[in-house]
C-alpha cells in the first residue's frame, strides 16, 4: 500500500505525492465505513501549492458510494497513473471514509 487516509468531513486532502524521479501506476479505493450513502471526489494535480483543485483536474466529483453493510455496496475503485510531481487529492462529504492507494512506483 502506497498511501492510506481516514478522511475528515468536507476537507480536500492531498494523500499521495509522486516523487520527482518516478511515475506511479495504481488503484485508488474509497471505502464508506458509515451507515449512510456518501459523496467523494478524486483529483490529480500537478505540483504543490494551494488546496484548490481546478474543475479539469477531477476524476470523480460528488460520486456516490453506498452505505457499508448494505448488500451490493462496495468500495469505489479507480485506476490511476501519476507522472513525476503529480499529487492525488481526495474528499468526502462526511468523516470516517477511508481512501487508499495500492500500486507500484517505477
Amino acid at each position: 500500500m502506497l498511501a492510506k487516509w481516514n478522511l475528515a468531513a468536507a476537507t480536500l486532502k492531498d494523500f499521495y505525492v509522486c516523487a520527482a524521479t518516478t511515475r506511479m501506476v495504481g488503484e485508488v479505493s474509497f471505502t464508506n465505513t458509515t451507515v449512510s450513502d456518501i459523496k467523494v471526489r478524486l483529483a490529480i494535480k500537478q505540483g504543490a501549492g494551494s488546496p484548490t483543485v481546478a474543475n479539469g483536474e477531477f476524476l470523480e466529483y460528488d460520486t456516490a458510494v453506498g452505505a457499508s453493510g448494505v448488500k451490493g455496496n462496495g468500495p469505489l475503485t479507480r485506476s490511476v497513473v501519476l507522472l513525476p510531481g503529480q499529487i492525488l487529492w481526495a474528499y468526502s462529504d462526511v468523516a470516517n471514509v477511508n481512501v487508499s492507494l495500492i500500486g507500484i512506483e517505477e
